[in-house]
């Protein structure tokens, strides 16, 4: 199904959840670069200090917090930053290895689109914002019986807001 009928059946869902059983999330027609790579702690600290990130949050074994800068202690199980449309992921997969993954916008192409989500922060988390904003991607399948369906493909933190979660 094009992006243009999906679009179609979306603004119709919305006005009526019952004709499909839910309402269609919006897809945005984008496309994204996927980058990742297996590091060690010191690269792996080094890539989130380049990255400049304007929010982003960290778990530790104990905690987890909102953070801009790179992780200050050795017990980093999961992060993810967040700066402009761009993002990286860590996370933790052994002794002293950890998974980066960089998350670019690139050319919009006609295959790729995502939709957004607004996740609810724990009520320990809500000094500033509400909620965690991340990006759903989606790929159109070109090949086979799956031809034309939107499957998943990603999922993309973007930042901190004060809306509220869609019910």
């Amino acid at each position: 199904m094009s992006l243009e009928n999906y679009n179609r059946l979306q603004v119709h869902s919305q006005d009526d959840p019952r004709l499909l059983g839910n309402a269609l999330p919006k897809l945005t027609n984008a496309s994204i670069n996927i980058l990742s790579e297996q590091l060690n702690t010191e690269h792996m600290l080094q890539k989130i200090k380049g990255f400049t990130p304007a929010e982003g949050w960290v778990m530790y074994r104990d905690q987890v917090e909102m953070s801009t800068e790179e992780p200050t202690r050795k017990d980093l199980i999961e992060g993810e930053w967040a700066h402009n449309n761009n993002s990286l992921k860590v996370k933790l997969i052994g002794a002293d290895l950890f998974q980066v993954t960089l998350m670019s916008h690139a050319d919009t192409d006609d295959i790729t689109a995502f939709s957004e989500q607004k996740v609810m922060l724990r009520q320990s988390l809500k000094n500033e914002f509400t909620c965690a904003v991340y990006r759903c991607w989606w790929r159109q399948s070109q090949e086979g019986d799956q031809k034309g369906r939107w499957l998943p493909l990603t999922q993309q933190f973007v930042g901190f807001s004060n809306e509220k979660e869609r019910a």
